[in-house]
């Protein structure tokens, strides 16, 4: 089965947000257009464009847990993720343009702006426009501002070069990883449509999507389910904003594939839940209040694997050389990988 497909990938540090919109489900690429009826798609886009934000006290349940999410509580400890409204300062000119006869997929990939060496990495390796059989592959790097005047004024430069940035105007943070999540659901809804430490091999990402039945009816991902809510460090949570022992099951941030079919459903979402400060917890809330179900997939190896050149042709997605490496793969690493991998020969699916 192929699929109309809009993709973003997102991972941490440099994240790959691998979010797979499928659109429409066709039998045969070359039906699309037959299938597809522009007119009420633009219909459709006015609506979702005009949606307003009405965020409020929410309460979610899974079938196992009762979630209550406070806004006021939410806007006491995180006053912006609650208020900001997306404002793009740059974006690609043709990343929206279809091609008749591909399926198109975006790989939307989580960077700082001072990740320049990274970028470059990726660049020279997955991260570059491509066509794999009938996919058209084009990635996207999603920023946000920092104070570093000449880091900016280097991005500047960076996108008008590669035309592969969409910059918002929000400050850089971890609680603001969130946002770029919210503001990307939403460019997707206007546009009709990782971290960057990680590798990622595209052919294994096509072949995942072809052989996967009813592919756009789930958001597919490393699961994780009902962790444990973290009180210190980096991803602590106070008890105040959040009382429960457990998280929502959601999808590890390395990596995940959401059909675009969903993506109207998760905006409408966004739009009255309170912003979350982990991202991809965020989307886990997201997922509920819009129904939709996760489903593990294999290949997402969100916590690393061991360095063998077969394996990482058949993984969607690797965050580390090493099992339980938060600090990911350096430049150096990630270019070494692809040239072992696209060079290895004789492996088996």
């Amino acid at each position: 089965m192929k699929f109309f497909l809009k993709a973003w990938v997102c991972l941490f540090l440099f994240c790959i947000l691998l979010v797979i919109l499928a659109m429409y489900s066709v039998s045969n690429v070359n039906e699309i257009d037959s299938v597809v009826d522009h007119k009420s798609l633009m219909s459709l886009q006015f609506l979702w464009s005009n949606i307003t934000m009405k965020r409020d006290f929410q309460i979610l349940n899974d079938g196992k847990y009762v979630y209550t999410l406070d806004l006021r509580q939410y806007r006491e400890e995180f006053p912006y993720l609650q208020d900001y409204k997306c404002n793009k300062v740059s974006e690609p000119k043709n990343l929206c343009t279809r091609s008749a006869g591909f399926v198109n997929l975006i790989l939307a990939i989580k960077s700082y702006p001072g990740s320049f060496d990274r970028r470059h990495a990726l660049r020279k390796t997955w991260a570059q426009p491509q066509v794999i059989e009938d996919f058209l592959i084009n990635p996207v790097f999603l920023m946000a501002t920092t104070s570093n005047h000449t880091e900016m004024i280097l991005v500047e430069k960076e996108m008008l070069k590669y035309q592969d940035i969409i910059l918002w105007d929000f400050m850089e943070s971890h609680a603001n990883l969130s946002l770029k999540e919210l503001c990307f659901l939403e460019w997707m809804i206007h546009c009709p449509s990782c971290d960057d430490d990680e590798f990622v091999y595209p052919p294994a990402i096509v072949k995942f999507l072809k052989r996967t039945p009813d592919a756009s009816s789930f958001i597919h991902g490393n699961l994780r389910v009902h962790t444990e809510v973290l009180r210190k460090g980096k991803y602590r949570i106070s008890y105040q904003l959040y009382s429960m022992d457990v998280l929502p099951t959601f999808v590890s941030g390395a990596g995940f594939i959401i059909p675009g079919i969903l993506i109207p459903s998760l905006y409408r979402a966004a739009t009255v839940l309170p912003v979350f400060p982990l991202d991809d917890v965020y989307f886990g809330f997201l997922a509920i209040k819009a129904n939709i179900n996760l489903k593990h997939g294999h290949g997402f190896y969100c916590w690393g694997l061991k360095f063998d050149a077969c394996k990482y042709r058949n993984a969607l997605l690797v965050h580390s050389l090493f099992e339980y490496d938060e600090k990911g793969m350096s430049p150096e690493q990630l270019l070494d990988v692809w040239e072992k991998v696209i060079t290895k020969q004789n492996c088996t699916d």
